[in-house]
């Protein structure tokens, strides 16, 4: 199931670089949003990929081309490197970081949270999230990052990995296919679905309600028949709320396009302000701003 957009690489080949990678905006404007990373392959091949919004393409040129319209003729559609393992176009290997075996084996030592770098733990505690919430989702700080496992019933299936402040790589890295399920706790209202778009807004949401974190602004296939699925289990009342990020005109109109695509299947709600779960300081506040958007 293809669950990704297609960002057609020829608009940016004045960017292409001579080698390695460069960093440019997509989908969301601003020096601390070039989230959008060319790539050249050693077969000259590009490489893209939105951390943003998860849009990706490849662009070949060169003596790739015609390896390309090769494989064209042979039926064959040409993906990124490493891309049935991350949602990226790279390898968790690459990341030194553990595959899913090895988080779902549990070969992964979480850790205390007291040992990792004060950075992380304050960036952690600015969510308005605790030491609970790292021990509750078995995260755990590898190669200089904090990485949440996420997970769909028992089973980790892709993880987000937070990174280091001032360097260049993307503020987060998402490795595995975005297949994981909706995050839940004791306290989760089940008929409340609030859609996000990223893993710290959702830990918080779930709280008091049933979330999703998108890893970005694209509504999956896979995650649009979990929300259908949903709807008919809580069929006599039931309530979706759409809450991006609502940074940049794009990303308005690509929750209003969830919004619409929902509204067929549940009771669909839009929060439209410039405004994120995770910065609420208190949680009574970030309730109460929750309800009043049904």
């Amino acid at each position: 199931m293809n669950t990704k957009e297609r960002i057609d690489l020829r608009e940016y080949i004045d960017h292409f670089p001579v080698s390695g990678s460069v960093s440019l905006n997509h989908c969301k404007e601003g020096r601390s949003n070039r989230a959008f990373y060319l790539r050249r392959k050693d077969d000259g091949a590009i490489l893209g990929y939105c951390h943003h919004c998860g849009g990706s393409g490849v662009y070949f040129g060169g003596d790739s081309a015609s390896r390309h319209q090769a494989n064209r003729a042979k039926g064959e559609e040409p993906t990124a490197e490493g891309d049935s393992e991350s949602s990226d176009g790279a390898s968790f290997e690459s990341w030194r970081l553990p595959n899913l075996s090895a988080w779902n084996d549990g070969g992964v030592d979480q850790g205390e949270f007291g040992a990792i770098p004060k950075e992380f733990r304050r960036w952690w505690f600015l969510g308005g999230l605790n030491v609970s919430d790292y021990v509750r989702l078995k995260c755990a700080y590898i190669s200089g990052m904090l990485v949440v496992p996420l997970t769909r019933g028992e089973e980790v299936t892709n993880i987000a990995a937070r990174t280091k402040s001032g360097n260049d790589l993307p503020k987060w890295v998402t490795l595995g296919a975005k297949t994981h399920g909706f995050m839940t706790t004791k306290t989760s209202l089940p008929n409340f679905l609030v859609i996000c778009e990223d893993i710290v807004s959702a830990i918080r949401l779930s709280r008091f309600c049933t979330a999703l974190p998108l890893l970005g602004t694209s509504l999956s296939d896979l995650h649009l028949s979990d929300i259908v699925k949903w709807g008919n289990e809580h069929r006599e009342k039931h309530q979706v709320l759409v809450w991006l990020d609502n940074d940049s005109p794009l990303v308005v109109q690509k929750a209003k396009k969830i919004c619409t695509k929902l509204q067929n299947h549940a009771k669909t709600g839009i929060v439209l302000k410039q405004v994120e779960a995770k910065h609420f300081i208190h949680d009574k506040e970030l309730r109460d701003f929750t309800w009043k958007q049904i």
